[in-house]
């Protein structure tokens, strides 16, 4: 399901551990890119977590939210002056192929990053040349060190990429948590809905 290295196939007996899948969360992934298990993809060590956080966690309750009243800045003109996007607000990049989602997430994630907002960046099943580029640009545009990458690439166990958004969100809530603005971008769920098929 989630580690090939396990022996688990079909036939195989397994048993449940009555334990709730964890993944590691903390200011030690800034910088980092990490699977969605946390397991590092940079060639380097494996950050140490500050906790361990459930992948899927309850959302905060309409009440328990706060208003949406700050504007986010995208670095964007025509985006920031037509379509005011706020910190704390879901929003949807739509659109054909090759038509610049990428890019204008890139934009906003580089701008915040700059201006001391925690970024995630989760990569489901994009193909790994295409990843590069993006973690390349982002450390020469942003502040890599505001910037936690969670890939999923696409010969990733389905586990993984079905897990990708949520554990990306898990890891950004620990700062959220601590009263850091997070941005988070998902590139693509066309892809995690794809790994439900």
């Amino acid at each position: 399901f989630l580690d090939p290295g396990v022996g688990v196939g079909a036939g195989s007996v397994v048993r449940r551990s009555g334990a709730v899948l964890s993944v590691p969360a903390g200011a030690a992934l800034l910088g980092r890119v990490l699977d969605p298990l946390g397991r590092p993809l940079d060639d380097r060590p494996a950050p140490e977590a500050d906790t361990l956080l459930p992948a899927e966690r309850p959302a905060p309750s309409i009440i328990e939210r706060d208003f949406v009243s700050t504007p986010m800045d995208t670095g964007l003109l025509v985006v920031d002056a037509m379509f005011a996007i706020g910190h704390g607000q879901r929003e949807l990049i739509i659109g054909e192929r090759q038509t610049g989602k990428t890019a204008l997430a890139i934009d906003a994630i580089a701008t915040q990053s700059r201006q001391g907002t925690v970024c995630v960046y989760v990569a489901i099943g994009q193909r790994l040349s295409a990843v590069r580029r993006v973690i390349e640009a982002l450390r020469d545009k942003g502040d890599p060190d505001r910037i936690l990458f969670v890939i999923a690439e696409p010969s990733a166990q389905p586990g993984l990429r079905w897990l990708a958004p949520f554990a990306a969100t898990s890891m950004a809530e620990w700062f959220r948590d601590r009263g850091e603005r997070v941005l988070i971008v998902m590139d693509d769920l066309t892809r995690h809905a794809a790994t439900h098929r």
